[in-house]
């Protein structure tokens, strides 16, 4: 599972308006018509920690911390108004071991 605080991009202690302003600009920004799989992980996301009683039970029940590949997505994400383009897993890879 991915991190559903990473996706839409809220801290870890957030209130309920704050996850649901998070969702909505979220669905404005990656309409479903334009990526899909990006929306459904919106909205799987936001029906995880959309409210405090999820928030807990996420924290001690089911947290996983995010991937790799979460945060290059993330990266990405955030990014691609500058037009900048995601790093390659195998330089990333190659960096965490010292290779260059």
């Amino acid at each position: 599972m991915s991190d559903p605080y990473h996706i839409l991009g809220v801290s870890r202690n957030p209130t309920d308006d704050d996850v649901r302003q998070a969702y909505l600009a979220a669905i404005r920004r990656y309409p479903a018509e334009q990526n899909a799989a990006r929306f459904q992980a919106i909205q799987h996301a936001y029906e995880t920690i959309k409210t405090e009683r999820l928030r807990v039970k996420l924290k001690w029940f089911d947290f996983q911390p995010p991937t790799v590949e979460d945060l290059l997505t993330q990266i990405s994400l955030e990014t691609k108004a500058d037009n900048a383009k995601r790093p390659e897993m195998k330089l990333f890879q190659a960096l965490l071991r010292g290779k260059t």
